[in-house]
This record gives structure tokens, sequence and C-alpha cells, in this order.
């Protein structure tokens, strides 16, 4: 009867309290198996199936919404279907801090529509998704749905200190990876303090309006909108920038800035082969289109003509910019009529 009783009470929810667990090494503390277990969350938790078959959008919200709520870090270890959660425009909806990592893979059905984001992230409040942090994971189904990860920072919901590291974004329909829009003004409207690192983005990287001291950096950027891999436009008020040591080699990795106060774009891999248009043309294009970009630094980068045409993109443009340095960079044509040009730089102002 008693050894019927102990099988029930570990056969039970609880039971997981009933096993002692101490860590090997020195001062290891005393603990239980259910408290070892809850250092980490997965979705399998919470119902998650995880074969790329089965829907697992709820089971994934439900363990977005628990680590949101108790700061505890989510591992993503297997392939999680998601579908479009409702009629919300969103398969899943992040509203404060979440740890999210592991080599696991969230996959949009595909009969996800094309104006649904796969990750909508919509802080609460101002500062409830500050330290964010995505690590080591991939996002998306080739072609499918809107923005694969989409930050709206638009209805006064700012937020800074986000890590979005070592992810691979696959192709949308819309051709983004990675989306920031806003309308919070001052140097913390928007994202802020943030980085993006190491990834590999199917799609352009598109910051609208953001905030200061963002880092964009070690990035490998393939496809484009437009002709354009990564576009930054900051907000009035905000200060800073770093896009450096990217590769945005894919005859269409055009960096376009609207407008930002000392960017400093270093160390970058850019080609364009001339049959985009939304870079006006130019590999590097200070465009300075909502507002005159002041003390930009550009140094360091390789540049890539490929046309095959007879009229070349530019190598660096700068339009609406004061106060530009141009430090030593590397230009380089593949068109055999155009190598005597050497770097093409259109400057209206400097």
């Amino acid at each position: 009867a008693i050894e019927s009783l102990l099988v029930a009470d570990l056969a039970s929810s609880s039971g997981s309290t009933l096993i002692g667990f101490v860590q090997s090494g020195s001062g290891a503390a005393a603990s239980t198996v259910q408290t070892e277990l809850r250092r980490t969350l997965a979705p399998e938790q919470f119902g998650a199936v995880g074969d790329g078959a089965t829907d697992d959008t709820v089971a994934l919200q439900n363990c977005i919404n628990q680590a949101q709520t108790s700061g505890i870090p989510i591992l993503l270890a297997k392939k999680y279907l998601v579908n479009q959660n409702g009629v919300s425009g969103y398969c899943l909806l992040i509203t404060s801090r979440v740890n999210m990592s592991g080599p696991g893979w969230i996959f949009p059905s595909a009969s996800v529509p094309t104006t649904c984001d796969i990750i909508k992230i919509q802080s609460a409040s101002a500062g409830a998704c500050d330290y964010l942090s995505f690590d080591g994971f991939t996002i998306g189904n080739s072609g499918v749905g809107r923005y694969p990860i989409f930050v709206n920072t638009s209805v006064g919901s700012n937020f800074g200190y986000a890590r979005i590291t070592n992810l691979t974004i696959q192709p949308s329909n819309s051709g983004y990876a990675f989306l920031h829009t806003n309308n919070v003004a001052g140097a913390t409207g928007g994202l802020y303090l943030s980085r993006l690192s190491g990834n590999k983005f199917f799609g352009t990287v598109s910051f609208t309006l953001s905030g200061s001291d963002n880092i964009i950096e070690h990035n490998e950027i393939t496809g484009s909108v437009n002709g354009c891999s990564i576009y930054y436009s900051q907000i009035a008020g905000g200060v800073n920038l770093w896009i450096r040591n990217n590769n945005c080699a894919d005859n269409g990795g055009a960096i376009l800035i609207d407008s930002c106060n000392s960017p400093v774009i270093w160390g970058n891999s850019v080609e364009l082969d001339g049959t985009q248009s939304g870079s006006s043309g130019a590999c590097i294009n200070l465009n300075g289109g909502t507002a005159t970009i002041t003390g930009a630094i550009v140094g360091q980068n390789t540049i890539g003509n490929l046309s095959s045409s007879a009229s070349l993109p530019v190598s660096l443009r700068i339009a609406n910019a004061t106060g530009t340095v141009v430090e030593p960079n590397y230009w380089y044509t593949t068109n055999a009529t155009q190598q005597a040009r050497g770097a093409w730089i259109l400057t209206t102002t400097a």
C-alpha cells in the first residue's frame, strides 16, 4: 500500500518536487527535479509537437506568454509549425521581454496570408520589451507571410537593449527579413541601444525612424527590396548608428540612410548590379530623404559595381548630408569597359 501511494505521488503533477537534485562540485546546493526542470521553458511543455506538420501556434504562444510573466528563457529545439492567430495579422505576439534561443525553427504554414507577420513585437508599454533576446533559431518558410520579425513602436511603446543574434531568416512574401517602424520622438524613441549581429537575412533589414545607438554588424544579407539590403532612418533627436562588417554582396546590396546623426558605415562588403531603383542606383547612399544626415563616416568598405551595362551604379552617393568623412574604401567593377573610371562618388552636399 505504501509503495502504491509513493508511485501515485511521484506520478502526480507535483511528483517532481519529491525527487532531490544536487549538482556535482564543491558548494552545490540541494534542489528538486521540479526546480531544475523549470529553469527553462520549452514549447513541448505547453503541448507543442515540433514535427513541422502539427499546428503548434497556441502552444508556442502560451510558452511565450509564460516567459513574459516569469522571465524564464525559452529553448527552441524542434520545428514548430505556426499559423495566423485568428484574424490578428500575426502568428506570434510579444509584448514584453522574452529570451528565446536554440537550434529550432519557427515555421509558418503555407496558408499564412501575405498580410500576416510571423513574429510581431509590440511592447505593452514603454520599456516593457527592454533586453529582449533572440539567438540561434530559424524563422520563416520561403515566400510565406509578410514580415518574419516586425517591431512596431508606433503606439508609444519604445524599448531598447534588444539583441537579435545568429538567426536565419527565410525569404518572406514582402522581401523584408526584419522591419521596425516608429513615430516616438527623441533619443529613446523607437528601438534604441539594440544590436543585430551574426544573422543570415534573406531579405531587407529596415529601421524607420528608429532611436539612438543601434548596431547592425556581422550579418549576411541576401536579397533585397528595391536593391536595398539595409535601410535606416532615425527619429529627430536620435544620435549614432553603426553599420559595420556586414556582407551585402548579392548584386542588390545597397545601404540607404535617409536620416541620422553620426552614422558610421565601416568594413562592409556591398555589391550592386545597377538594376535596382530603391537605392537611387548607389551602393552606399547617404540620401537624407527625411532629414539632413550629419557627421557620417564611411570607410574600409569593399564596394562593387557589377553592372554589365555602360551605366554603372554610383559607388557612394552623398546627397542631403553635411560633415561627411570618407575614409579609404576599396572600389571595384567587373565591367571591363568601365574599370578606368575608378571610384564614382556623387555628391550634392558634403
